[in-house]
């Protein structure tokens, strides 16, 4: 979004003579999402972000919206439902964002989940989307399923089965729900840094949180404390961290983060028609070979590999794709489609983001069982909203805002982005 520098500077004049209702910190897909809610509603709201919006994982995701096929397998059922509804929910409120992708699950002898079991999963997932997807999923035998994707390893298939989801632009679809917020009366400030809270005792001694000290990243001169009735902590990946600017210490972490690493190639290496979904022969993972083609530059046809999913424990601001993310991808695509016989060369970029992922209760997950379900933390002035997925961004908003309307004492209107258009 371009930047209005007189805007800009007024709102920065104007907040120490304003208190907001809401006060947003984070400009990615969860923050945005309830700056554009809460404002619809009628809420008067700050939305701050220390960078530019969906500088994070809101534009280093694997661009799908998707209700999680996977997660039937971790008897998620609850999530699918979210995801699949949301998918149904965004593919008619933003058609120009969200379109349809048809995927591919091969399936081969001795490997888990075989033909059958697929199939059946797929029934559930149509039925947990109530029938809604944009096509129903097919099942093929071997010799059929390698006309769909002809360059896929023969040996031991024994077929598999295309299904739909929906795949978006991910930094696009945040910046749209901005624009809408401030379409409607949010005042925004992008590279406003949080750096620290400010609170007071009520009438019973409990500290309220009531205003967010900020400093202009553009002029570090610049500060201000900006006073809100509620402020929500929306930072993904940055959530503990914001969380230590108000206890001392080191408080026990609300995250367990996990890295998502992605590569590109020409799509001439490697041709996909559907988005392939391969288990990885080093882990049993599940990734996604993707079919991805600017529509205003036809002719740039690229495939993208992704996505990695381990422990990250370095600064949220410094992820970024290494040689081991790389050679894992490539191993993975090799296998399935060994014609293509794939190497670092042809890799044409990379990107890399954090899964802002709740950090388990149970010990000895790996990084791929923890849960993608979101969890909201609430303390007298202040919300945390953690974990969740892209795909059901605009419901966890819908959620942060009713808890915002439950901590002013007042009772919230319907929920207006159920059928508003982006």
């Amino acid at each position: 979004m371009k930047i209005n520098m007189l805007t800009r500077r007024v709102t920065w004049q104007n907040l120490e003579r304003e208190t907001y209702d809401l006060l947003v910190i984070g400009g990615g897909i969860t923050g945005v999402g309830i700056a554009r809610d809460a404002t619809l509603r009628g809420l008067k709201v700050l939305l701050v972000e220390k960078s530019d919006f969906a500088s994070g994982t809101s534009s280093k995701s694997s661009k799908l919206i998707h209700g999680g096929l996977r997660y039937l397998q971790q008897a998620e059922f609850g999530l699918v439902f979210e995801s699949v509804s949301e998918r149904t929910l965004l593919l008619k409120l933003a058609p120009h964002l969200v379109r349809p992708m048809e995927f591919l699950v091969p399936a081969y002898r001795g490997n888990y989940p075989g033909r059958t079991m697929l199939h059946a999963g797929l029934l559930l997932y149509d039925a947990l989307a109530k029938f809604s997807a944009p096509g129903r999923h097919r099942a093929y035998r071997a010799k059929a399923l390698l006309k769909q994707e002809p360059m896929l390893r023969s040996e031991r298939l024994t077929g598999g089965v295309t299904y739909f989801d929906s795949a978006t632009d991910d930094a696009r679809l945040t910046l749209e729900n901005a624009l809408d917020a401030r379409r409607n009366g949010a005042h925004i400030l992008t590279y406003a840094r949080a750096t620290g809270f400010v609170s007071r005792k009520d009438d019973k001694g409990n500290e309220v949180i009531e205003g967010v000290e900020l400093r202009d990243e553009l002029d570090p001169k610049v500060e201000a404390t900006a006073r809100a009735r509620v402020i929500v902590n929306a930072t993904g990946p940055w959530s503990d961290l914001v969380l230590r600017l108000l206890q001392r210490g080191q408080p026990a972490p609300l995250l367990r983060p996990t890295k998502g690493s992605h590569i590109v190639l020409d799509a001439a290496r490697l041709p996909v028609r559907h988005a392939v979904v391969m288990t990885t022969p080093q882990d049993h993972r599940v990734i996604f070979a993707i079919p991805w083609t600017d529509p205003d530059v036809p002719t740039a046809s690229r495939t993208v590999i992704g996505t990695t999913d381990t422990d990250y424990h370095g600064d949220p601001d410094k992820v970024a794709t290494d040689a081991a993310d790389v050679e894992y991808l490539l191993t993975c695509a090799n296998y399935y489609f060994p014609e293509a016989k794939l190497v670092e060369g042809d890799v044409l970029a990379t990107w890399s983001g954090l899964r802002p992922l709740v950090a388990p209760s149970a010990e000895g997950l790996s990084a791929s069982q923890v849960s993608r379900e979101h969890r909201l933390i609430s303390r007298p002035g202040l919300l945390t909203i953690v974990g969740g997925k892209l795909t059901t961004y605009r419901r966890m908003a819908a959620q942060v805002v009713e808890a915002a309307y439950e901590q002013l004492g007042q009772k919230a209107p319907e929920c207006p982005t159920d059928d508003r258009p982006l």
